[in-house]
């Protein structure tokens, strides 16, 4: 290329690079500017040649004019002069600038004038900060999320770096932990032991198939207790695909897994609770079921005790006169008649249990020496054919207050129920039809018992649950009153009715009665 070929392509490279270009001689006059700069500065190039720089641009002359002057006077160059400041170009917009400044000297070495190079880094700058910024917020990020990073060399099999936060976590510094904790094996000394093995092998795992890995486990703490940590790993490849590195973090979970421990315990807790208080709900309800057909059962009993009785007495007094009147040749007839008399007696027996379930009265104490008593008692019962009855009485000065009548029907039911397990009679479990009965009495702390044991068949265990509730029973006639009226007697005189029983060996019904008088109570 010619000479001044090369000068024009020079020049045209110089007037359209997209850099900012001046030449200013010693008055700091424009002596040459490309088009880029004179676009900044809002005017064209040849409204810059042989002004001032304090007349093209006098908003920011001060500033540059001293550095200017300051290059011209020494000599020295001064590289990377900031520059913040509006152009015409760019109104409203305050832009960033870098300057560099160099001197030029004549051939005999003297200043003449100076050469600028201008830059437009605004949006370096701002990626700059905005990354500064990023940055930041990653380190509040990090510092919250109380995360300590790591890296492992894997090739070393050593860590070569450990972050601040993770060497406070240890208790120690940054060159402490890794003089420390630099190898696999000082690592695995402070893992909790029930957790060193699965710690070993998840990380190994990782490392063989290059994935990463989430674990959590307990560590020793600088105290000398044990702490849950979390760590988390992120392996490195080469360009073969081999881990070289292993980054990651670490983070104390024991607040964390001390609080789920916590709200597993609630959770726990409130199922108990609810299941509880479900249980507490279905009794409630069932007393209620109760109470109701309690209620209804009463409201029949008047009618039914009343309905009864009168008709109930006719059929007494006509058996009686037809008894009279039947000869004894005659045996089919009293065979009727005593069947009449029985279920007459039968009928009265459940009229009286219904009364004595649904009525509620006060009870009639009086103090009384129980082995006696009970002994009369058991003198009146008629004792069916193949009972032995044997009487066992162990507390022959107890005295207790009860009140007789009602305490009276609860041993009659009580050995009633007996007799007719030994002999079968109006069970559909049949009886061995002979047996012992054994009545004993025995005195406790606080109370008399009364015992009832048997030789018969034994109570079924799925009917046991159900003996003292009212209108059940297995037997072939009766209310289903016996039991619960027993149980209800009982609890009145603040006591209460026990009862064992094995197939196949018998049954024990214990009655309790305190031997004082509950508080509250009035004669």
């Amino acid at each position: 290329m010619p000479h001044q070929d090369l000068i024009q392509e020079m020049q045209r490279i110089y007037r359209d690079l997209p850099v900012g270009l001046c030449y200013l001689d010693t008055d700091l006059r424009f002596i040459q500017i490309n088009c880029w700069l004179a676009e900044i500065n809002g005017l064209p190039v040849d409204d810059h040649m042989g002004r001032r720089i304090s007349e093209v641009l006098p908003d920011v002359a001060a500033g540059v004019e001293s550095q200017l002057r300051q290059v011209l006077d020494t000599a020295e160059p001064i590289i990377g002069g900031m520059v913040d400041a509006e152009t015409p170009a760019h109104p409203g917009l305050i832009r960033s600038f870098r300057h560099n400044y160099v001197a030029v000297k004549s051939d005999a070495g003297t200043v003449v004038g100076v050469s600028c190079v201008v830059e437009d880094i605004t949006e370096r700058r701002r990626a700059e900060e905005a990354l500064r910024e990023s940055e930041a917020m990653l380190r509040q990020a990090v510092e919250t999320a109380n995360l300590g990073h790591w890296v492992w060399d894997e090739v070393a099999d050593e860590c070569i770096y450990c972050s601040e936060k993770l060497a406070q976590m240890c208790g120690v510094t940054v060159e402490e932990y890794l003089a420390r904790f630099g190898t696999m094996e000082a690592l695995l000394k402070d893992v909790h032991p029930d957790d060193r093995a699965r710690y070993e092998r998840v990380i190994r795992d990782a490392k063989r198939d290059a994935v990463p890995y989430d674990i959590e486990f307990r560590d020793a703490t600088p105290g000398g207790g044990f702490r849950y940590l979390r760590e988390r790993g992120e392996p490195i490849l080469d360009d073969e695909g081999k881990v070289v590195r292993t980054v990651g973090t670490l983070q104390d979970a024991t607040d964390y897994k001390r609080t789920e421990e916590e709200l597993a315990a609630l959770n726990e807790n409130l199922e108990k609770r609810v299941e509880e208080r479900t249980v507490e709900l279905r009794a409630a309800q069932a007393v209620l079921l109760r109470q109701e057909r309690l209620a209804t059962l009463g409201q029949l009993t008047a009618t039914v005790s009343h309905e009864l009785r009168n008709p109930l007495g006719v059929i007494r007094t006509s058996a009686f006169i037809l008894r009279g009147g039947i000869k004894e040749e005659v045996p089919r007839a009293r065979s009727a008649l005593e069947r009449i008399e029985r279920s007459v007696i039968r009928c009265d027996r459940i009229i009286d249990e219904l009364l004595d379930f649904t009525r509620i009265r006060d009870l009639e104490r009086e103090a009384t020496a129980i082995n006696v008593w009970l002994g009369d008692l058991l003198d009146e019962q008629p004792l069916p054919e193949g009972v032995k009855l044997c009487r066992e009485f162990g507390a022959p000065e107890a005295s207790v207050s009860f009140d007789h009548d009602r305490f009276r029907r609860a041993v009659i039911n009580v050995f009633e129920n007996a007799c007719q397990a030994i002999t079968g009679k109006g069970d559909e479990r049949a009886g061995l039809g002979k047996g012992v009965l054994t009545v004993t009495t025995r005195k406790t702390d606080g109370r008399v018992e009364v015992v009832f044991e048997d030789s018969g068949p034994g109570i079924a265990p799925d009917v046991l649950p159900k003996i003292f509730e009212p209108l059940f029973s297995t037997k072939g006639f009766g209310a289903g009153l016996g039991l619960p009226v027993v149980k209800r007697i009982m609890e009145q005189h603040g006591g209460g009715v026990e009862v064992e029983t094995e197939e196949g060996r018998g049954t024990r019904f214990v009655l309790r009665l305190p031997t004082r008088r509950p508080e509250g109570e009035v004669s």
